[in-house]
């Protein structure tokens, strides 16, 4: 459907909502110019006995939807499965390491029972999905209210939720029979033989059924990070499975997929699983509790989905449209304000989303998460939520270049691999180093109001990593060979890289290198380091230009081969070391300095001088462009805390067509070379121009 934005709610769940509110429902959605709704017919619902199938709900809620003109996207969840397979399959259930055995139950995402679902390694599992999937698929594919089938709601190894999403110390799954078959044959495939997986892990099995999961993070890294490895791998075949099942009876609609609000650094790759379907997607709630997520964390999540997407539509699946849950049961959260609500849809476009669904539209009836996170009170009536929503859409709708526009391109990117995310997994309780390094250089871009892209090393080959004039990397704890030749010939090339201290200090089954940086890197960054290190709480760089720089978590001293000395820690070692290696240049801090924000100024000045952000807006606050043909869009958001008169500097171009603000109708300042205009804390605008 070219042209066609998808913008809509979620609506059902089983139970809810109540069937004698539907019809009023589906009016009132359409009235609220809502175009598209999503539903969950679950597995466990309308499969209540083996080979028994009961789509009667699900066609009177389509049915409903084609009367009143608005899409449906099927939501096919594999996680709540029937009480009769867990009993025809008793070994099927989910079951740690440490032999517990997780048995079907309710749960937030599934109030109707079924929950964590059976493990789909299990052949007879995996058939009955697939004849479910089958089933589902074909009775729906001709309805012409189905506009886009949902294979997948945020994709992870369900049962570790079951221990709050915490791998450790005996609670991995799944480790039943047919999972550990699975794991056995990937390492199989992987090493080739017993004797070459002996010689990457340094252990002596004699035998692949001697291998079983690790009971704890303790001892040598080896074997846990190639389970973890077997784990991401292992999501993106299941995605696999689901999404060919369903191309198999229907290659005629789009198969989608949404992420939860993790995308790098949890248990999973979303570059692999966004491979298998057609357009992907986030689930978004930025108020999950009483304190607004910063509009900056929001920005990291939603360009990271982006960027693992690989030019694939992307979409707010699901959006936060109440007040949701802060703890256990009946404790609500804050609802958003209408303004939160607003900048979070702006900033969402402004990224290059295509597409938003709120969650959801009433409050659920049973569960954890009644009667909360909705759009409407319990009895169905709008809020000012909802108008907001409302308003929301008829300007999407009004203009092409919110449906079609492009934001500027992106010449910084930020260095992403698997490796270092699962050694941290391995080694520490959580990967707060790195999550930390990731979100300040993040925000220093971010403030800078540039698009921004992860590169992951594994996805993107050489060509396209030459796109991107610089390149940072955060806390690059272990590379394989192949990432690290990756990154060496990116800056022999031509390209900057700007990176945080042990680099390549281990490989791809937590071997430590004996020169740091290791796997050759250390020609590119014409230095190596002195000693092993030590962790620090904090400490001060001095610069080669006399400024300051805040170093945290580790100290690294170096030893020149090459380059030249940048910085030295207060005892006048070394510190920060720049090395020109082929046509493009290396900077290595012996520290974690991509957190602290009083840092940033130093990391932007190694910016080339070209990149620059179409827009220059004074004082700082988020703004961003979107352009489609003629037609430009300019996002404002106030990110400041105080009511602020904003200038708008439009880079290489002047103001000779009126531009008008079409969100609030805000009256525009025009001067000859910027335009200003007033906004209070969080208020979004919208400049239009043509």
């Amino acid at each position: 459907m070219d042209g066609f934005f998808p913008y809509g709610v979620q609506y059902y769940r089983p139970p809810s909502p109540p069937k004698k509110e539907r019809t009023k429902d589906l009016r009132q959605i359409k009235e609220l110019g809502f175009n598209i709704i999503k539903i969950q017919p679950q597995w466990n619902w309308t499969n209540p006995k083996e080979n028994v199938f009961d789509f009667e709900e699900t066609k009177e809620l389509l049915d409903l939807a084609q009367k009143n003109g608005i899409k449906v996207a099927i939501t096919t969840i594999l996680e709540n499965a029937p009480y009769w397979l867990a009993k025809k399959y008793p070994e099927a259930r989910y079951t740690s390491f440490g032999g517990e055995v997780v048995d079907l139950q309710s749960a937030c995402g599934t109030p109707s029972g079924g929950w964590p679902g059976l493990c789909l390694d299990h052949p007879g599992v995996r058939k009955a999905a697939r004849k479910w999937l089958e089933a589902i698929t074909r009775e729906f594919r001709k309805h012409p209210a189905l506009y886009i089938w949902h294979v997948w709601e945020e994709p992870h190894m369900e049962a570790n939720s079951y221990y709050e999403m915490s791998p450790f110390p005996a609670n991995l799954f799944c480790c039943c029979s047919s999972s550990m078959d699975k794991f056995r044959n990937w390492l199989k495939l992987k090493h080739k033989s017993i004797f070459s997986l002996n010689e990457h892990w340094h252990t002596k099995y004699s035998d692949w059924e001697e291998i079983t999961p690790p009971a704890r993070p303790c001892g040598g890294y080896s074997l846990l990070m190639d389970w973890l490895k077997f784990s991401e791998e292992s999501l993106a075949e299941i995605m696999s499975f689901r999404v060919e099942t369903i191309r198999g009876v229907d290659n005629g609609h789009l198969i989608i997929s949404n992420s939860g609000l993790n995308t790098l650094d949890c248990g999973k790759d979303n570059w692999l699983l966004a491979k298998h379907v057609d357009e992907w997607a986030l689930s978004l709630f930025p108020r999950f509790g009483n304190q607004c997520e910063p509009l900056c964390s929001i920005g990291r999540t939603i360009e990271a989905l982006i960027s693992s997407a690989k030019g694939k539509t992307c979409l707010v699946f699901e959006l936060q449209a109440g007040g949701g849950s802060w703890g256990k049961g009946i404790f609500r959260g804050v609802p958003p304000a209408p303004k939160e609500i607003a900048a979070w849809v702006w900033s969402s476009i402004a990224y290059g989303m295509k597409g938003i669904l709120y969650w959801c539209y009433r409050p659920e009836t049973t569960g954890t998460e009644s009667p909360g996170i909705a759009m409407c009170d319990l009895e169905g009536n709008l809020t000012e939520r909802a108008e907001t929503a409302k308003k929301l859409g008829q300007i999407i709708n009004r203009y092409p270049v919110f449906k079609k526009g492009k934001p500027s391109l992106s010449e910084a990117g930020i260095l992403h691999n698997r490796e270092r995310v699962n050694l941290l997994r391995c080694a520490l309780e959580d990967n707060r180093f790195l999550s930390r390094s990731v979100t300040g250089i993040y925000q220093a871009l971010w403030d800078k109001n540039l698009t921004v892209r992860f590169v992951h090393l594994d996805e993107t080959s050489l060509q396209e990593m030459k796109k991107f004039k610089i390149l940072y990397f955060p806390f690059p704890l272990s590379l394989t060979n192949e990432q690290a030749e990756k990154v060496k010939q990116y800056v022999y090339s031509g390209g900057i890289l700007v990176s945080e201290c042990h680099t390549a200090q281990y490989n791809e089954y937590g071997y430590c290198s004996q020169i740091v940086p290791g796997n050759g890197l250390d020609e590119v960054f014409g230095c190596i380091r002195k000693d092993v290190g030590h962790s620090i709480e904090e400490e001060k760089i001095i610069m080669s230009d006399g400024r300051k720089v805040t170093a945290k978590g580790y100290r690294e001293v170096y030893k020149l081969t090459k380059g030249k000395i940048k910085g030295k820690y207060s005892d006048g070692a070394i510190a920060v070391v720049e090395n020109i290696y082929g046509k493009g240049r290396a900077v290595l801090f012996g520290t974690l300095v991509f957190e602290s924000k009083e840092n940033s100024s130093v990391l932007t000045r190694l910016l080339p001088e070209d990149i620059k952000p179409e827009i220059k807006v004074s004082p700082d606050i988020f703004a961003r462009t979107l352009t489609y043909q003629k037609e430009m869009a300019i996002i404002l958001i106030n990110t400041r805390r105080s009511i602020t008169e904003v200038k708008i500097f439009l880079r290489d171009r002047r103001f000779t067509i009126n531009p008008k603000e079409i969100w609030q109708g805000k009256q525009i300042k025009k001067r000859r070379d910027y335009l200003s205009l007033t906004l209070e804390p969080l208020e979004s605008a919208v400049l239009y121009m043509i």
